[in-house]
């Protein structure tokens, strides 16, 4: 399981994912009435382009369930896959719950002294395999770095508290907790912790009965599809 915090500054060039419709998410798109319109990438990223003054557009969450998850979802019945999607669905809400409600800022004051909270807008596109075709259930979350202050005015997004909960773990341990909780009261589904593939790297968070050597034939030793060197990580 990954999640991976990046940013985007040319709406013009892909960041992962084939071009598929996703909607738009956050306090922002509800208070400007399109929550959940449907929008491709290349749309979100031109609109979100319209007030940039050389900065970055967007920033980007990708959130990755274990692989071991991912193999049940593409291999079980679809009554099973249903539920398992409730699941994943509300550990990704629960997750940018805590980002809206705990790290959205923006600021203001000469030099951005002070630091007000903020309303988000993004764009969500649902993925439902990897690069190869094998299953591999991810989401893409594109945040529009334009927000809304508490004061009502427009300001760009304090991009440090998302990049200092990233680089210490935050996110992956609320969307672990989560997706176990969920998996566990709607499907029955049991999670363990698991020795690293390789030295060097975290313990995995895996679903109970799949074995690694059934990870290992979808997807290789690595932790995820989605890594580092496939994006300009913050």
């Amino acid at each position: 399981m990954v999640l991976i915090l990046h940013n985007v500054e040319d709406p013009r060039k892909p960041c992962g994912g084939a071009e598929s419709p996703g909607h738009y998410n956050g306090a922002l798109a509800t208070s400007l009435g399109f929550a959940h319109q449907t929008v491709t990438r290349t749309q979100a990223l031109t609109n979100f382009a319209q007030t940039r003054n050389g900065l970055a557009i967007a920033y980007e969450i990708v959130f990755s369930p274990p692989h071991s998850w991912s193999i049940m979802w593409g291999l079980s019945e679809s009554d099973t896959v249903q539920l398992m999607e409730k699941a994943y669905s509300a550990a990704i809400d629960r997750t940018m719950k805590y980002v809206e409600e705990q790290l959205s800022y923006t600021r203001r004051g000469p030099n951005g002294v002070r630091q007000i909270d903020a309303s988000l807008l993004w764009a969500q596109f649902e993925h439902f395999s990897d690069r190869r075709e094998r299953p591999d259930r991810h989401t893409h979350v594109v945040i529009d770095t334009t927000v809304r202050g508490s004061d009502e005015h427009w300001g760009q997004l304090d991009v440090r508290p998302l990049r200092n909960n990233a680089e210490a773990g935050t996110f992956q341990a609320i969307f672990e907790s989560a997706i176990a909780a969920h998996s566990s009261q709607m499907v029955g589904l049991a999670f363990e912790e698991r020795a690293a593939f390789e030295p060097g790297e975290k313990t995995r968070f895996e679903v109970a009965g799949v074995p690694d050597e059934l990870i290992t034939n979808f997807f290789g030793r690595s932790v995820s599809s989605w890594q580092e060197s496939d994006w300009q990580v913050l």
